[in-house]
């Protein structure tokens, strides 16, 4: 093998020897130093590892390195062609620590023996068109060989599957009293709305925004809070198949027989303006809210 190697790297000599006399002219039979090779030339890329560019030969590499033909060949036992080398091939350059293949990974892929694109293609689920794209170096797709490091192309990660919505606002009810309305005493709900910081809870931000309020009417609304004298906490909010259960601590204080179903009614809509609420049940301190109303609540 060894003679053999040496028989191509006499013939690869005298072939250059042959096209090009200029150059041979000024190039002894040895390696040839940097400082004599030509200035386009200039070992300005003669790594531990050199990519092949179009034109290059082995020849004309070992010129540029300050090198033979056969510590190329030496350094790279995958070189069975010393006339066949590619754009894009990665040469181990002798004297330098050459790093290891790229590992394939998410960005290249280093060819084997038996790959073609449509096989590479298939292994990480694209295209050959897509390969060629992003490998515009490769002119024809049925010619890659063993070394070629091919880049894969990118795809995209999928979409982040959205959060839940937040809530900046949410809808406090109050009570319009003597409005013919179908609630306690001829009165009716009114929805308010409030601002609340930004919550993946609006239910639980709705039901201490009630219980926050303390004047016995809403500013300069005349809209009535039935629950202006109870001292109320909020222990659990839970929404499970459309049943929103509120469970409060405190103290539940009421005006008169006309607040009971206007207190049921608070409750009830305050569930009910959220389209994933179908019935409302509230506890107080472990009771339920209609136990507390002596029957009065809905």
């Amino acid at each position: 093998m060894k003679q053999l190697r040496i028989l191509l790297v006499v013939g690869i000599m005298l072939l250059t020897l042959g096209a090009a006399p200029a150059i041979a002219s000024s190039t002894p039979a040895g390696p040839v130093p940097a400082s004599l090779a030509p200035a386009s030339m200039a070992p300005t890329d003669c790594g531990p590892v050199y990519t092949v560019k179009w034109g290059d030969s082995l020849n004309t590499i070992a010129m540029r390195c300050g090198i033979t033909i056969l510590a190329l060949l030496d350094s790279n036992p995958g070189i069975t062609n010393p006339n066949r080398i590619f754009a894009g091939q990665r040469l181990n350059i002798p004297g330098g620590t050459p790093p290891p293949p790229p590992a394939p990974g998410p960005a290249t892929y280093v060819v084997k023996r038996g790959d073609t694109l449509g096989t590479i293609a298939y292994r990480f689920h694209t295209t050959v068109a897509a390969l060629m794209k992003a490998n515009p170096l490769i002119g024809n797709p049925n010619r890659i060989y063993p070394g070629q490091v091919i880049k894969l192309p990118v795809t995209p990660e999928p979409p982040t599957p959205p959060g839940p919505p937040s809530f900046t606002r949410v809808q406090v009810p109050l009570i319009a009293m003597s409005t013919n309305g179908p609630v306690g005493c001829g009165d009716t709900v009114v929805m308010v709305t409030r601002n609340v910081s930004a919550t993946i809870a609006p239910l639980t931000a709705a039901v201490q925004q009630l219980l926050s309020i303390h004047d016995r009417f809403y500013g300069q609304s005349g809209l009535y809070d039935p629950l202006y004298n109870a001292y109320l906490a909020v222990q659990s909010v839970t929404i499970n198949n459309g049943l929103a259960i509120i469970k409060l601590t405190g103290k539940l204080s009421l005006g008169g027989e006309c607040d009971d179903p206007r207190v049921a009614a608070q409750f009830d809509a305050l569930g009910h303006q959220f389209s994933s609420v179908q019935k409302v049940q509230v506890f107080i301190n472990g009771t339920p809210l209609e136990n507390l109303l002596g029957g009065k609540g809905v």
